[in-house]
């Protein structure tokens, strides 16, 4: 027969000390912790591989799509061949002192965009159309004109500078439809529609135009830059 001392003997011999038990649960948490480490480790490079993928394609996506937008204004390059100055080309530019490099600086600042006193004596009249930007880069331009041999035919790069500023606005177009996060497949021909469109043969061959072009370059610059810091996940500018 069994006692009741034999029945708490075996009871005490079969109960499990929780010391042991706790060494045993710190051993298997370390151990799931080396696995799940090991499994990240070893599928960081291909997840990272997978990223640098993504950003390969998006980058040429980008670049095709830009090279495309830009061959579509290829065609307004053609102006550089004219050689003849266009209507108001002639008071702003060839005969305008301003235009050409031959007025100081001071002075340039002190003339609207025709070369006429801001504050004229009587007799004489402005309209008050201040455009120093634009005067002193015709001046740079046809001083380096003179340098190079270009003498009378300073229409010529001043036309292409205008052809390539559109190319630049045409790119910064997609550049900002896509900080919009349109498709780039929307993206990209609302970019061509704006490199083709007729509507910009005036300020491309008309050099009194290059004031639109450059406005339009840094209004678009200045978009993308503003809508970049509101559009990230952490705004750095309100909307």
């Amino acid at each position: 027969a069994i006692s009741s001392a034999d029945v708490k003997s075996l009871k005490a011999d079969t109960s499990v000390n929780p010391e042991t038990l706790r060494r045993s649960a710190k051993q298997l948490l370390e151990l799931s912790e080396a696995v799940a480490f090991a499994r990240k480790k070893s599928s960081a490079p291909s997840s990272a591989a997978s990223r640098d993928k993504r950003r390969d394609a998006s980058w040429s996506s980008l670049l095709g799509s830009m090279a495309f937008v830009v061959g579509l204004t290829l065609p307004y390059y053609i102006c550089v061949t004219y050689r003849s100055w266009f209507v108001d080309e002639g008071f702003a530019i060839y005969r305008n002192p301003d235009a050409k490099g031959e007025t100081p600086i001071l002075d340039v600042l002190r003339h609207d965009f025709w070369g006429t006193e801001l504050n004229p004596p009587e007799g004489y009249i402005t309209h008050k159309s201040w455009r120093p930007l634009i005067t002193l880069m015709y001046a740079a331009e046809w001083r380096l004109c003179a340098r190079f041999g270009w003498g009378g035919a300073e229409m010529k790069p001043m036309r292409l500078l205008s052809c390539i500023i559109h190319s630049c606005n045409a790119a910064l177009v997609l550049m900002l439809l896509r900080v919009l996060r349109l498709p780039m497949t929307w993206a990209c021909l609302g970019a061509a529609l704006f490199a083709a469109h007729p509507v910009h043969i005036e300020y491309i061959v008309y050099l009194v135009g290059r004031a639109d072009a450059l406005s339009t370059t840094f209004y678009l610059l200045a978009a993308i830059v503003y809508l970049k810091l509101t559009l990230r996940k952490r705004p750095s500018l309100p909307l």
